[in-house]
């Protein structure tokens, strides 16, 4: 063995890709041109953070190994020449990350060879290999795969650029197909030109006194517009790159991806929406091709009113919700959308009633008002028998009710809430209305008006101050009716068909006018005796009379109406 020491040549055969939690085999051969001393050899597998910075002096590279693996191979002093084979046999955690190499982040992983040489310079060799990790954190379980996403929360306002993103999946596959979709809003005040897709990789830094975030696009696409829809859904597939590492977190330094839709708007700024996903490491399985994304826009809403209408009374019909409180005096019900003056999305709640009789009405400034009807002892006591409105009031009269709320109408477990808020504060209302007592103007009237009712077996209202009867799906009746401040003005005669009375039956009367043709000088006689005026009109058709008539005999005129209506419109025999 001469003074001069040849060292072996050095080589490591190794799988093309590791799987971490499985056994592997690294192969490690010496070639030896001449025997030499060897007082051992040592084999290790080290997997290493890398971040680079940059200063003035360029940019610079950081390691720092978190695991390490060894091995030993006895040598007995003595490296025969020829070549000599090794196998080690290694398994790493399957905690471990992947094998990564991003700009400013990497996970290497590497194994380094030492072949030690008494009184000589040791021979070395170091070998990158690639890892894949099966960590737990990015499969199908702990995955919120199908959601939707939008650029503001609340939905949209005014002239503002608003979008909704749903992915079929948002556990991503190398090398595989993404299919999506996305829906704008507020189309006419803003000219969307297109809207840019990314898949970005978010690295952080660990640093000595804070943290550095870099974001790296790692595939981009652009989805062209022309003309979109308000609400319309737009469908489109993108080719993910092949060479996807999973996410993972070590101390400070983590590595994040996010799917980022853009939307390019002329003369506007333009807004994002940024998509947290998930890489597919070896436990999520190959992926879903049949997944579909779910609805946005137009299609979202209607899936969840469609279940809002399955929950509760309401039906879906169009774009409302409706629902009707069967009863003596029936309430129908809307839920619909609207846009508010400022453009905000909001939820319009509606009920129409045939007539409450108390003069209802809002009192207060605007945003705070309260329903109020008419006589101060009604209000006190809605004001204890009712509970808050299920909304801001905005309209109130005797036939209908108005109320906006805040929400856009896109999570189907508030609909329901609401709707089920909205059904059944309307049926205390009515049920309100039913206990309240006689207006202070007619009070005296009441021990009249309710012998009239029992004598007729009509029904009593104190609170409007009516008598009532339903001839299937007609109501009759008479009722008084009084002026903003309380008192007395006229009594009504009525008939309220169901569907109303058509226009071609419709006129007006009034003592000094000449008799309608329509009417006929029998039935006029009949009708106008005593009265202030005969209304026809696409309500019913009332004759009013002075408020100290008798109200039997107004409930008389009332049924001549009826036969009058009977005869107009073809329904019984003109011989009463």
């Amino acid at each position: 063995m001469g003074l001069l020491k040849t060292r072996p040549e050095i080589r490591l055969l190794a799988p093309n890709e590791i799987v971490a939690g499985e056994p592997f085999s690294l192969w490690l051969e010496l070639d030896a041109k001449e025997a030499v001393e060897c007082e051992g050899i040592e084999v290790e597998l080290r997997g290493s953070l890398v971040h680079y910075t940059t200063s003035q002096y360029g940019r610079h590279r950081h390691v720092s190994p978190f695991t390490r693996y060894s091995a030993e191979i006895e040598a007995h002093g003595r490296l025969s020449t020829g070549l000599h084979r090794h196998e080690l046999r290694f398994e790493l955690p399957p905690a471990v990350p992947s094998s990564y190499d991003g700009k400013w982040l990497e996970i290497e992983y590497s194994v380094h060879v030492r072949v030690d040489i008494p009184w000589w310079a040791d021979a070395k060799a170091a070998y990158l290999v690639r890892v894949l990790g099966r960590s737990r954190a990015a499969t199908p379980e702990n995955d919120a795969r199908r959601s939707v996403f939008v650029s503001r929360r609340g939905g949209p306002i005014k002239d503002e650029p608003y979008a909704e993103l749903s992915l079929a999946s948002t556990l991503l596959h190398s090398d595989s197909t993404l299919r999506g979709a996305i829906a704008l809003s507020n189309v006419r005040q803003n000219r969307y030109r297109a809207v840019g897709l990314s898949l970005v990789a978010r690295e952080t830094l660990p640093s000595v006194f804070a943290t550095s975030r870099h974001d790296t696009a790692v595939g981009r696409w652009r989805v062209e517009l022309s003309e979109p829809a308000e609400g319309e859904s737009i469908d489109f597939a993108v080719e993910l790159p092949d060479n996807l590492s999973p996410g993972f977190a070590l101390g400070e330094a983590k590595l994040e991806w996010f799917f980022v839709a853009e939307l390019i708007v002329s003369m506007a700024r333009d807004q994002s929406l940024w998509v947290p996903v998930q890489v597919a490491d070896l436990e999520a399985g190959e992926p879903n091709l049949g997944d579909a994304p779910l609805a946005v826009g137009n299609d979202r809403r209607k899936l969840v009113w469609r279940e809002v209408s399955r929950r509760t009374a309401f039906r879906l019909e169009g774009d409302a919700l409706l629902a009707r409180l069967e009863g003596h005096e029936p309430m129908d019900l809307r839920i619909q959308k609207r846009h508010s003056g400022r453009g905000a999305t909001q939820l319009l709640l509606r009920a129409e009633h045939p007539d409450f009789g108390l003069g209802l009405g809002l009192q207060g400034r605007i945003g705070r008002a309260k329903l109020r009807p008419r006589d101060p002892e009604h209000a006190r006591r809605l004001e204890r028998l009712l509970d808050n409105p299920p909304a801001r009031v905005r309209e109130a009269d005797d036939r209908h009710l108005e109320f906006v709320d805040p929400r856009s109408g896109l999570s189907a477990d508030a609909m329901v809430t609401l709707a089920e808020s909205f059904t059944g504060w309307c049926g205390r209302l009515r049920e309100a209305v039913a206990l309240l007592p006689a207006p202070a103007s007619a009070r005296g009237l009441e021990a009249r008006w309710f012998a009239t009712s029992r004598r007729l077996s009509v029904r009593f209202e104190p609170g409007p101050f009516r008598l009532l009867r339903r001839n299937d799906a007609r109501r009759l009746g008479a009722t008084l009716r009084f002026e903003d401040d309380g008192t007395l003005r006229h009594l009504d005669a009525f008939v309220l068909p169901a569907d109303g009375l058509d226009a071609r039956h419709h006129l007006e009367w009034h003592p000094r006018a000449p008799m309608p043709a329509r009417l006929g000088a029998e039935s006029f006689a009949e009708l106008s005796r005593d009265a202030l005026a005969i209304s026809f009109d696409a309500r019913g058709l009332f004759v009013s009379l002075p408020a100290s008539y008798d109200p039997a005999q107004a409930m008389a005129r009332a049924e001549a109406l009826e036969a009058w209506w009977h005869r107009a419109t073809g329904r019984a025999n003109v011989y009463r």
